[in-house]
């Protein structure tokens, strides 16, 4: 079963291609299965993605419900090019979002080679194409299935950059890197770190060329990066009067898990009050609205869905950027009076991105007790991973340290930021992978052998 792959110039083990082709068969069975049984969610718009792809179709316009800048613009795109954005034409949604789902189970079996996982790079590929978080998210309008192929894809290309640099090979890293925090900002940080990191680490006993060659890779990864971005940015300052990078929506996001209601609910406060029987964003509206008043910005809304922003002469910067900085500033108003408040939140928030078991749905509660049970497990094959590739030393080299990186990232920001379960799904490949070193290391202790060293750099 295992082959010596043409191109691989180390001799890595990895998969027959019949093997690859089983594999890609069984995610496109799974997934499809999945998105024809609930294809009548992909009529729902809850991030209004069809709504933004829809304006850019018929108007010309990057525009939804007042805002120019809110969401990322990549997914939208994506429909808008696909077709998918029409909810009277689901299936060209359940195609793509099939499409982008058996592709990321291809790349992750393609990174676990580079990872030098042989077979059981077929494994994590397989966990990929069932996991629970995934498979609920890809019938939906939103940028999960979409982020989570392009993560595995920047992990791939940047240990391919790393094995074999090369002019190319980093400016496809930097490509993929900005695509990545165009469909999500979440990794601007990762791309950041992630291409210091291509500049910063050094290979034992390696020539002077090839260290050259590794800062022009670097050097071609970062231009790339930072031109792609660039064109995102240079049209927010045309349109807000700022080069904004991410989006107008980290203010909201971080005021979601950052003020004195959901401070209040995690002290169980809110249990006690009528008016207040549960923190949630609807109940958070109200004082969000209060911020933008106070801000001398304000919403007005409209039938059907339709909002413009009002704002007195003289404020500045533009209304949609004044509104997500008062958010902005509300929230470290309240991490700085409430420092014991803030460290609750971040340990409470640590908690539901690395949840076992899902709020929804809530009326069938022995489907949400399945999915804690598989997850309980998944993450015990993931855990004895960790352990076996911090106790060779492979973690935070590479390739694994892109991976590592990945991680450390997200949970970074979704510590500080709102988040739940769904928000880890990018950094699902890196857990599968990591489960298949756990499930490799107990088959080897099974069958009494070893498991295969793999070379470090």
């Amino acid at each position: 079963m295992l082959n010596s792959a043409a191109g691989d110039r180390e001799g890595a083990p990895t998969y027959s291609w019949r093997a690859l082709i089983a594999l890609l068969l069984f995610a496109a069975f799974v997934r499809g299965g999945v998105l024809l049984a609930w294809q009548d969610r992909l009529a729902a718009d809850p991030d209004a993605y069809r709504q933004w792809a829809r304006n850019v179709a018929m108007h010309g316009e990057y525009v939804a419900d007042g805002y120019v800048a809110y969401r990322p613009p990549l997914y939208p795109l994506v429909l808008v090019a696909t077709g998918a954005y029409d909810e009277v034409r689901p299936l060209l949604a359940i195609r793509w979002h099939l499409i982008f789902g058996v592709l990321a189970v291809w790349e992750t079996a393609r990174l676990g080679v580079k990872l030098r996982l042989g077979n059981w790079s077929l494994l994590a590929g397989a966990l990929v194409a069932v996991d629970p978080i995934l498979l609920n998210q890809s019938a939906l309008i939103m940028t999960e299935t979409l982020a989570t192929l392009l993560a595995v894809a920047a992990l791939d290309a940047l240990a391919g950059a790393w094995q074999q640099p090369s002019v190319p090979r980093g400016l496809w890293c930097g490509f993929v890197l900005a695509l990545c925090c165009l469909c999500r900002p979440t990794f601007l940080p990762f791309a950041a770190v992630s291409t210091l990191a291509l500049l910063a680490l050094r290979q034992v006993n390696v020539a002077a060329p090839m260290i050259r060659r590794r800062l022009l890779v670097t050097s071609c990864c970062g231009v790339m990066l930072v031109s792609v971005l660039s064109v995102w940015a240079v049209r927010n300052y045309r349109v807000l009067g700022q080069p904004i990078l991410g989006t107008t929506h980290g203010g909201y996001t971080l005021y979601l898990g950052n003020n004195w209601l959901y401070y209040a609910s995690l002290r169980g406060e809110l249990r006690k009050a009528a008016d207040w029987p549960e923190y949630n964003a609807r109940f958070l509206q109200p004082e969000v609205d209060a911020v933008w008043r106070r801000s001398g910005v304000v919403r007005n809304q409209f039938p059907y869905g339709l909002s413009v922003w009002i704002a007195p002469p003289g404020v500045t910067p533009h209304p949609e950027v004044a509104a997500d900085d008062a958010l902005y500033d509300a929230a470290l108003d309240t991490i700085a009076n409430d420092p014991g408040g803030f460290l609750r939140a971040c340990l409470h928030r640590l908690r539901r991105f690395w949840g076992l078991v899902p709020i929804e749905p809530a009326d069938k509660p022995e489907l949400r007790y399945a999915i804690g049970v598989w997850y309980f497990a998944f993450f015990a094959f993931a855990l004895i991973g960790l352990w076996q590739l911090g106790r060779s030393r492979r973690l935070w080299q590479t390739p694994w340290l892109f991976g590592s990186l990945l991680t450390v990232t997200f949970m970074a920001v979704h510590t500080v930021y709102w988040t739940d379960m769904r928000m880890r799904a990018p950094i699902t490949p890196v857990i599968c992978l990591t489960a298949a070193v756990g499930a490799q290391w107990l088959s080897g202790r099974w069958r009494g052998v070893a498991s295969p060293q793999e070379t470090t750099t």
